[in-house]
């Protein structure tokens, strides 16, 4: 690709969630490989989501630079999943809510293979360890008991919409992300955080000062 896109227009894409938004539009300039001739293509762009919902396609280790810019060498893969965790079972009779009903299950699906692929890389030796976090994950569930635990219910049922989020709801989320990154990390990638200091107390590890930088791939 030629044309340089700016930040804004990138987020302004990646929220038109289509069902509410129409796709961002907009004509780029691409070249292939070294080859001198650029080309224009007109774009439609949408939330990511529809293609990868998790976001971790573009790190997954066999992908061949003979068909993508977007190579990289990666040993361990960290992704924070802001969903709200286990779904409650809902029996709908009408259409609107039987076609909910049959589109999370599409979706649950598609997110189950991409979280698969992680365990299938790592068992392959292409991936040294890789590490999946849940923000609605249930606290009961955790690898090892963290001191000071924000609950997921303060941050599971935070709704997804176009509203202007409240300090303290960032604060939340965020927190709660870096407690979890941080236990699954002495869990199963304990090796990545030698060295880094940690807080303790009585129900065991704390926040560890790793940061975490937002939901996505670290």
């Amino acid at each position: 690709m030629v044309d340089t896109i700016p930040v804004a227009e990138a987020i302004a894409a990646s929220a038109a969630f289509p069902l509410l938004l129409p796709a961002v539009e907009r004509r780029y300039r691409f070249r292939k490989g070294t080859a001198p001739d650029v080309t224009e293509h007109t774009l439609h762009l949408t939330d990511g989501g529809v293609y990868d919902n998790l976001g971790l396609s573009v790190l997954e280790p066999d992908r061949s630079p003979e068909y993508t810019a977007q190579v990289y060498d990666v040993d361990y893969i960290v992704a924070s999943d802001a969903g709200p965790g286990q779904p409650r079972v809902a029996t709908g009779h009408f259409a609107a809510a039987r076609l909910k009903n049959s589109f999370d299950i599409v979706h649950r699906r598609a997110q189950n293979a991409a979280r698969a692929k992680l365990h299938e890389d790592r068992a392959a030796g292409k991936l040294r360890g890789s590490v999946h976090v849940y923000l609605g994950l249930d606290d009961k569930r955790l690898p090892v008991p963290v001191a000071d635990l924000l609950p997921a219910r303060a941050v599971s049922r935070y709704p997804t919409n176009f509203a202007a989020m409240a300090p303290t709801a960032r604060e939340d989320i965020s927190l709660r992300a870096e407690q979890l990154t941080a236990a699954s990390l002495d869990r199963w990638c304990p090796n990545l955080m030698l060295g880094r200091g940690r807080t303790w107390g009585p129900g065991g590890p704390g926040v560890s000062r790793l940061r975490h930088l937002g939901s996505g791939i670290i």
